[in-house]
């Protein structure tokens, strides 16, 4: 069974029907009003790709500017967890602030993997021209812009 649950603070917290006690839901809360149960593997689901970016996160810093294939890593795993965080938000049941946020995490990290797609598209695993300005532009001789 999948489902996302808000429950009142104070409310006993059973297990959905259909699954014995609650283990196999991470619970996150209180917040605000509520609590949000996340079924386990979805949750592991998400650590995991988390962890991957994160790792591609600490990979992109040491190596060399331009690297392609860390910049293809970092689109990889960004988009990724952006999936999960869409799969969150489609869930039932999610108060409208956690939907929101959950939503919100998703565009970002959608929009991170595109950056990161058309630096190594670019070959230069730096940021990418927009219109008529650089974003974080830096000369490789390492004077400003």
């Amino acid at each position: 069974m999948s489902a996302v649950l808000g429950i009142p603070a104070g409310a006993a917290l059973d297990a959905p029907s259909g699954v014995s006690g609650s283990p196999g839901w991470a619970v996150f809360g209180p917040l605000g009003e509520a609590w949000v149960m996340v079924p386990d593997e979805l949750d592991a689901r998400w650590q995991a790709a988390y962890a991957a970016y994160g790792k591609a996160s600490e990979n992109v810093s040491l190596c060399e500017p331009g690297d392609p294939q860390a910049a293809r890593l970092m689109a990889s795993t960004s988009w990724e967890v952006g999936v999960l965080w869409r799969e969150i938000a489609g869930m039932p049941g999610l108060p409208w602030w956690a939907l929101a946020s959950v939503r919100a995490a998703a565009q970002a990290f959608e929009a991170q993997a595109r950056d990161w797609n058309a630096r190594a598209d670019a070959g230069t695993g730096l940021p990418v021209r927009r219109g008529a300005r650089t974003v974080s532009a830096r000369r490789r001789d390492g004077g400003a812009r």
